[in-house]
């Protein structure tokens, strides 16, 4: 030990070499009182993606429903999620597809929850829309049929789609909005089923295709969560096959949630949707753990009508395993879900990932 400055110890590290003399090999200082210095722990990442906080706070405008897709949301409100980052959310409450569009393309919404589908038609009207991130993985349609009708028709949850579609043939179906996403996806089970879209009857039922599946106005819907929960535990309707498993046609299991805004809006305010980004991964992570399930319930509630609280907890389980962990764009389907919006007449062209996809370059 080498004594330097008062409070201050030199150790010196040596070996021998082969023919027994001392060397030193390393000198290490240490000030007296204190311990050796410790690396910094690692800052914690979101789906690979920093805190990305912002610089100053900003409020941002966003179109807001009753859709499950939009868990993750409620939960980094609420949670807090958000907040740390700088960003406070606005809502604009919408009750369909073509409402979203409305929004976004008046200036009205910063950015919106919508689906692939909806986009197309957009960019066929020169709206230079984008996609930054994908938030549910599940489809968000799917097909409820009215048991009584099913039980008339033969369609049980054993038989097969194409067999259930034929038996529907020229029956009345209820979707969200006339010549929206919900209409989409009927109008491609029927033509892949072989039959003709125009001898269905299409009604929109907007955020409620329960009463008009009661009244008998409709023979099934097609609808989103909670209303296919709804309608099955009511005994009103039942699933005889499921698109967000993965039966029917192929093509349909598209992204149910992913983000989006203008071109422009992304290009000057990239450091916006980093942090919508990386705030709605850390909501999946958060939802991901079980033992955060009875919080997870209680947003929901917040959402929800008191009449549906009961069917939250099988909300949660359908869902808790379906958001994005990472909310990278699967640019290799934006082509195939294009395909759909040109079967059904929306778009004169096939649009792809080059043309929709933009994600901001982020910490």
């Amino acid at each position: 030990l080498d004594v330097g400055e008062p409070g201050t110890g030199i150790y010196e590290v040596y070996e021998y070499d082969a023919g027994g003399v001392q060397e030193v090999i390393d000198e290490l200082t240490f000030q007296s009182g204190a311990a050796p210095a410790q690396a910094a722990p690692a800052a914690p990442t979101y789906g690979g993606l920093g805190l990305n906080a912002l610089d100053e706070p900003v409020t941002l405008q966003t179109t807001c429903a009753p859709s499950t897709a939009s868990m993750t949301r409620w939960i980094a409100e609420q949670e807090g999620l958000l907040e740390k980052r700088g960003i406070t959310i606005e809502c604009i409450q919408i009750g369909s597809g073509p409402e979203t569009a409305a929004a976004l393309a008046s200036g009205e919404a910063d950015w919106a929850g919508n689906i692939y589908n909806n986009t197309f038609p957009l960019l066929e009207a020169d709206f230079d829309l984008v996609v930054t991130q994908e938030v549910l993985m599940y489809n968000l349609f799917d097909v409820i049929v009215d048991v009584d009708v099913a039980a008339e028709k033969g369609i049980t949850a054993d038989s097969d789609w194409q067999a259930d579609m034929e038996a529907l043939n020229c029956s009345t179906v209820g979707v969200v909005a006339r010549g929206a996403a919900a209409e989409d996806l009927a109008r491609i089970l029927i033509q892949e089923a072989g039959l003709d879209t125009e001898c269905f009857t299409y009604v929109a039922v907007g955020l409620d295709p329960v009463s008009p599946m009661v009244a008998g106005e409709t023979d099934w819907t097609v609808t989103f969560d909670p209303f296919q929960i709804v309608l099955a535990a009511q005994g009103i309707g039942m699933s005889p096959f499921s698109i967000q498993r993965g039966d029917g046609p192929s093509g349909l299991t598209w992204p149910g949630l992913v983000v989006t805004a203008g071109r422009s809006t992304v290009e000057e305010n990239p450091e916006w949707f980093c942090a919508l980004n990386s705030a709605m991964n850390e909501a999946t992570e958060w939802l991901l753990d079980t033992a955060n399930h009875d919080r997870a319930a209680e947003i929901i509630a917040t959402q929800f009508p008191e009449s549906l609280h009961p069917l939250i907890p099988a909300v949660v389980d359908k869902y808790y395993q379906g958001f994005s962990l990472t909310g990278v764009p699967q640019n290799e389907i934006v082509s195939s879900i294009s395909e759909i919006s040109l079967a059904v007449g929306k778009t004169t062209k096939l649009y792809g990932a080059d043309e929709l996809i933009l994600v901001p370059d982020c910490e």
